[in-house]
């Protein structure tokens, strides 16, 4: 304010001024500023001198009530189709309110909603997208389920762990995420909808039945491993086997496959292998599994205190208990080679790291 007055006092008059020829705190208190907000009734919210201050207090507010006026129109229920219109990324008001459209699954059903901030509408509209675009294809999403390459046998072993259903819906859905999610974040409008269709009928097919590929390998690898993991004798290696079982378990889980980021999910065949190697020689030497156990053991409770501290999806904790894997081979089945290097000297590190 003291430079815009400044400025248009040296305009009218001829005569250079600097906002510190004249302090505020020397005006009457007549002739200082003093605002009102005032509300669409002509009635008053707030008051006061300071205009930074006054926004502050109530830009939030301005900025939900913009959005809830945008709201009312873009807002649909239970979309079956793309809404009738594009979708901008984002609108502003004349005051500078904005308001951020977006898809929303919620539930069964997609419906569009408008935010009053953009993460927000980041955080739902990829989703919203695809749980969309698998209603509209929901005839060719039953196709692919019904004809995803699992055998018999695999579906025998899945078994314990959940339906053939569950496990169809998993890959696809799985798919769905990592070649689709990204694509859909940017999806605004009819044609750009039906693009992402047309990609998702050309590549989910062949990307699907590469993962039950994988999938299938690991159900197999862990089937046999279980019937390796029982002790020749009662009490026989007990902390070993109990380990060893806990480390299968770990990783082949219900929800595995929705769980396990695609780039690691490629190295559980050589996981599994390990334990079958460590499984085979636990029977002929006890002793020597248990001793190479104990480098282990510390880095698992590390790992168990992290997790419910940290929480487990914590970066730090994610990677320490990816190089345990790591650990894991290099210790039991070291001719298997590791993805990274590894050591309990590292490991120590990177849990003295997590705090």
């Amino acid at each position: 304010l003291e430079s815009t007055l400044a400025t248009w006092l040296t305009k009218i008059g001829g005569v250079a001024i600097s906002p510190a020829d004249y302090a505020e705190a020397e005006l009457p208190a007549h002739l200082k500023l003093h605002l009102a907000l005032i509300d669409e009734r002509g009635q008053a919210l707030d008051q006061g001198d300071d205009l930074l201050a006054l926004k502050a207090r109530h830009a939030e507010a301005a900025q939900r009530a913009f959005a809830a006026q945008v709201d009312a129109i873009y807002h649909r229920d239970h979309l079956s189709d793309w809404p009738p219109f594009d979708l901008p990324r984002t609108i502003r008001s004349t005051g500078g309110a904005e308001a951020w459209p977006a898809l929303a699954a919620e539930g069964e059903a997609v419906n569009l909603r408008s935010y009053a901030s953009a993460a927000e509408a980041d955080a739902v509209h990829a989703e919203g997208v695809l749980a969309l675009a698998m209603q509209v294809l929901g005839d060719t999403l039953r196709y692919w389920r019904r004809n995803l390459p699992l055998s018999s046998a695999v579906l025998v072993a899945w078994a314990p762990l959940g339906s053939a259903e569950a496990l169809r819906a998993d890959i696809l859905a799985t798919v769905f995420d990592e070649r689709f999610l990204k694509p859909a974040a940017s999806v605004r409008s009819k044609t750009d909808f039906t693009a992402l269709l047309d990609a998702i009928r050309r590549e989910t097919g062949k990307h699907a039945a590469a993962l039950a590929r994988e999938v299938e390998d690991i159900l197999r690898l862990s089937t046999e491993l279980r019937r390796l993991l029982v002790p020749p004798l009662i009490g026989y290696g007990r902390a070993s086997y109990d380990d060893a079982r806990m480390a299968l378990d770990r990783l082949v889980h219900p929800d595995f496959v929705r769980q396990t980021p695609r780039e690691r999910l490629k190295h559980f065949p050589r996981y599994l292998k390990a334990l079958k190697i460590r499984a085979e020689r636990l029977k002929q030497d006890a002793k020597r599994d248990q001793q190479k156990l104990l480098d282990v053991l510390p880095f698992e409770k590390a790992l168990e205190r992290a997790g419910t501290r940290l929480a487990a999806d914590h970066p730090a904790v994610v990677e320490l208990r990816w190089a345990i894997e790591e650990l894991r081979v290099s210790l039991f089945a070291q001719e298997l080679g590791t993805a990274q290097s590894v050591s309990p000297k590292r490991l120590a590190g990177m849990v003295a790291a997590l705090g």
